[in-house]
């Protein structure tokens, strides 16, 4: 029987995402996954960071019966596939099994960005504001890569926000 997996990244990079896309920006060797948030039917949410060894993630992405959900599914399926499988040795998951949020609210003519698609929907669950590409630049001080924050302070605001996003998908 076929059930959802709704997947959620987080990710930083020095290359711009909206001027590369997200194929190319997914094949930078600067593009990291801070950690990925995802909810199973049944139960969740959960977060995964890169060295976990989560065996749970990797079975729902071998199950053909899991459909891989998310708000601009592109996105998730560039990470997925170009870093996911080649760098963590997670399974591919054919495009069969993917479907787009966001495509479902272009067809419904709902706004194409997750806060306002929420916003409108009158969801309980709101996206929340975090600049996510503070994570991409680094101070003044610090010009070269690896130089980036990547406190435990910060991160902790990142797990949050990426958590929230799945929640809002979710209620979406």
């Amino acid at each position: 029987m076929k059930y959802w997996v709704l997947l959620d990244f987080e990710t930083a990079s020095a290359t711009d995402l909206k001027k590369a896309g997200a194929w190319k920006y997914s094949e930078c060797p600067t593009t990291e996954i801070l950690c990925a948030g995802y909810q199973e039917q049944t139960r969740g949410p959960f977060l995964w960071h890169p060295g976990d060894t989560d065996t749970y993630l990797n079975s729902l992405a071998a199950d053909p019966n899991a459909i891989f959900i998310a708000f601009n599914a592109a996105f998730e399926k560039a990470i997925w596939r170009n870093i996911m499988v080649p760098s963590f040795g997670f399974p591919d998951i054919p495009n069969e099994r993917w479907h787009d949020v966001q495509a479902v609210a272009a067809m419904k003519v709902i706004p194409q960005d997750m806060g306002g698609a929420a916003q409108v929907l009158g969801l309980v669950e709101q996206k929340t504001d975090f600049d996510i590409k503070k994570l991409s630049r680094p101070s003044k001080a610090k010009k070269t890569l690896g130089e980036y924050d990547r406190s435990p302070a910060t991160l902790a605001e990142v797990d949050s926000y990426c958590l929230q996003d799945v929640v809002t998908e979710v209620e979406m």
